[in-house]
């Protein structure tokens, strides 16, 4: 019997309040200074359907939204991309 390695992944505040779509948490979190969206921060937010940019976002790198099949819309001050 083989046995399996378990791989634990640190993941952001921000990556766990996305995971569950908690709005509250992540504008909170958003709204840190100097705050940035490194990559794969939203990895795999099934849940996430919307995101507000804040207009200080210091960095999104990339890959940063990949698999967040959800998002249909992000905000980034008063602009709205689709």
């Amino acid at each position: 019997i083989k046995k399996k390695k378990l791989l634990f992944h640190k993941r952001s505040p921000l990556h766990l309040a996305a995971k569950n779509n908690n709005q509250e948490i992540i504008n909170l979190l958003l709204a840190l200074p100097n705050i940035n969206i490194n990559k794969y921060t939203f990895n795999q937010c099934t849940k996430l359907t919307e995101i507000k940019l804040p207009f200080v976002l210091k960095e999104i790198r990339s890959l940063a939204f990949y698999s967040c099949y959800s998002l249909t819309k992000k905000m980034h001050s008063l602009i709205v991309y689709l």
